[in-house]
Order: structure tokens, then C-alpha cells, then sequence
């Protein structure tokens, strides 16, 4: 059974309503729907030229399209053939001056938005194909899948859910595979993101209570948890001062997702005393270019750590500007001649070279000749 596109329905109601009977959507989608190919190109071969008389109906279209002229008293009656000899064909009435009056235009009416068909229509077997289709497009990223069902597909009146999702997969016979390929997609989304389960929901368009589901329902906790474990570590190895402030400054939401933050702020509340007493000297405070200097840190990271730790830091000198920009406001490049005198080939001012001094360089002495 062939789709009913947008077009041929757009055009079937343009042509009712140029005729003077505009028609609902639904009406002609209920008279097209049961076509197959051959009837629906005849349907569109009558479509391409103007209705041939006025109040025509989708019944006269269909009607039309099987070789039946509409008549006054019903909805269509099969056209008279002559009487002749047997092969003759009908001779065409000559058509003539159609005349188009401004009071029979009709405004074409603007079509409702089709409703979604039901997700019902998927248990079918052509259902597969678009199943495996999906799956090709979006993964096994079952957000994704359910996005472009909702778009359209409709169940029960609503978007499709999870469930129906499920149901679909284990009709056709694809639920342990896609199973598989969801296992993985999971499993390589948290080796990329170092375990952080909000930056893996975020990657994956679904929210941490979604995927604390899948996980449960793929049978994921433990390797999930390794992996976390594993990345544990590997931030616990970062133990120096400069490293643990930067995590904290850059890696916030990775640690508080493993667990990790309020043990670093504590480790950085004990530790970060002892770096300001160790860069007082002279009885001064530190200011916050010191203590940015210590800790490879950039003057924000700096402003973020003494509010979040509220550290006593004395206030920073004005930053000075570069050597290059002063030499280029008094001037001039560093080196170039002060008073504006050019230089000539000899080194000297005015343009003109040294005169030589007549003398001829020393020359290599020649070896003495035996007498």
C-alpha cells in the first residue's frame, strides 16, 4: 500500500476547493489511503489539470480518476459509451473557452496539521524497517530514538515511552541486540567523561536519574563503579598544593560527582596557611600575585581561591606595562639614534662616509729567503 504524501493531499483539496466544495483533511486521507500504486497515478493525472465542474467532491476525484463522469443527481455515474463498432474508440469532445469569473474564486483553505499516526502501526512488519533504521541514525542512544518516534509517532494520544520502546524491540526480535550496543555505548560515554556521571547524562540528553535506571536496568553498577574508582585514584596521585588548588578551580563538578571535593577543600583549608606563612617574608603579607606565582595559577583562578578559602592576602601593586609598549609611546625601538640624525654608510651622522686615511692595511709577512 503506497504512503500518502503531503503533496497529493494538498493538491486534492486545492482541486475540491477550486471547484467550489472545500473538504477536511481527514476526508480525503480516509478516499486515498486504501489506493494502490496504479489508482494513486491516475488520482494524480486528474489532479494535474482544473476540476472540470463545480461542487466535485473526493468521491467525483476518485470517480474521475476509474473513468466514472460526476452527475447532477449522485455522487458519480459511469460514463455512456456509443454504440459503434466493435474497436472504436469514443471521439474527445472539443474543449472550449474556459472562462474564469473573479465572484466563483474560492480562497484556498489552509489545511490542519495531520495527526501523528499511532505507534500501533510499528507492530507491523514494515514496522522493522524503521526500527533499524533509527537504530543506523541515532545509535543505541535511547533518547535519541524516543526524540524521533515522538516527532512522528503518537501512543495513546502522548509521546512514546521507554516501555513502548521495549515492547517494539522484543516484537521484532532486536531487543538483545540493541541491549548490547546500549551496554556499550554507556561503557565508552564513562571511560570518555573519567567516570563523572553528570557530564555521561549530559553527553547522552538524559538526566542522572535516567541514568542511574539504565545502569540498573543494563546490570552496569559494578564495571560503572570501577571505572569511577579507577579515576579516584588517579586524581588522589595529584597531591601537591598547585595541582589539588587547580582541580579545585577546574574540575569542580568531576569531583563532587566522584566524591572527592569536600576531601580536597579540607586538605586545601590545612595546607594553604602554611604556603601564605612560607611567602611572608619581612613581615608582610603575600598578595595575590604571590601566591599565583607559587601556585602556577592565573590571577582569576587566584581571585576564586582566597573568596572560596578566605584568605588574608594583602592587596596587589598595579601591574606595570610592557617594556615594548613604553619604548613605543616615548618613540621610537630600542636603540634608534635620539635627535632624528640618520646615520651614514660609515657609522656617522650625516649621510656621508669616512674619508680613507691613505694608509694600506699590514699585510702577511714573507717568509725570509735563505742567503
Amino acid at each position: 500500500m503506497p504512503e500518502i504524501d503531503r503533496e497529493i493531499l494538498d493538491r486534492a483539496m486545492r482541486w475540491c476547493a477550486e471547484s467550489g466544495r472545500p473538504v477536511h483533511e481527514d476526508v480525503v486521507r480516509h478516499l486515498l489511503l486504501p489506493l494502490g500504486w496504479d489508482e494513486l497515478l491516475a488520482v494524480k493525472a486528474i489532479l494535474a489539470d482544473p476540476p472540470p465542474s463545480r461542487d466535485l467532491s473526493p468521491a467525483d476525484l476518485l470517480a474521475l480518476s476509474r473513468g466514472i463522469l460526476p452527475g447532477p443527481g449522485s455522487a458519480a455515474k459511469r460514463a455512456p459509451r456509443k454504440e459503434g463498432r466493435a474497436g472504436a474508440r469514443t471521439p474527445r469532445p472539443v474543449a472550449g473557452p474556459r472562462i474564469r469569473r473573479a465572484r466563483d474564486r474560492v480562497e484556498p483553505t489552509t489545511p490542519s496539521p495531520a495527526a501523528a499516526p499511532s505507534i500501533d502501526l510499528l507492530y507491523r512488519e514494515s514496522g522493522r524497517a524503521v526500527l533499524d533504521r533509527l537504530v543506523r541514525k541515532c545509535g543505541a542512544n535511547r533518547t535519541a530514538i524516543l526524540a524521533a518516534l515522538a516527532a512522528g509517532w503518537s501512543a495513546g494520544g502522548g509521546a512514546p515511552t521507554s516501555a513502548d520502546l521495549d515492547r517494539l524491540l522484543a516484537h521484532h526480535g532486536l531487543a538483545r541486540g540493541f541491549a548490547e550496543r546500549e551496554r556499550s555505548l554507556v561503557l565508552h560515554a564513562f571511560r570518555k567523561h573519567g567516570g563523572v556521571a553528570i557530564r555521561v547524562a549530559r553527553d547522552l540528553g538524559t538526566s542522572p536519574a535516567d541514568l542511574r535506571s539504565t545502569l540498573s536496568r543494563l546490570e552496569l553498577a559494578r564495571p560503572v563503579e570501577a571505572i569511577r574508582e579507577a579515576r579516584r585514584r588517579v586524581l588522589e596521585r595529584k597531591a601537591t598544593l598547585a595541582d589539588r588548588a587547580r582541580l579545585i578551580d577546574e574540575e569542580e563538578e568531576s569531583l563532587s560527582d566522584l566524591g572527592l571535593l569536600s576531601r580536597f577543600e579540607e586538605d586545601l583549608r590545612k595546607r594553604l596557611p602554611e604556603q601564605l606563612r612560607a611567602l611572608s617574608g619581612g613581615g608582610r603579607r603575600p598578595s595575590a600575585a604571590d601566591l599565583g606565582r607559587s601556585l602556577s595559577l592565573s590571577r582569576a583562578a587566584v581571585d576564586r581561591l582566597v573568596l572560596r578559602f578566605s584568605l588574608p592576602l594583602r592587596p596587589s601593586p598595579p601591574e606595570r606595562p610592557d617594556r615594548r609598549e613604553e619604548r613605543e609611546g616615548r618613540g621610537g625601538p630600542r636603540g634608534a639614534p635620539r635627535g632624528g640624525a640618520r646615520s651614514g654608510p660609515g657609522g656617522k651622522p650625516g649621510g656621508r662616509a669616512a674619508a680613507p686615511s691613505g694608509r694600506r692595511p699590514p699585510s702577511a709577512r714573507a717568509p725570509r729567503r735563505d742567503r
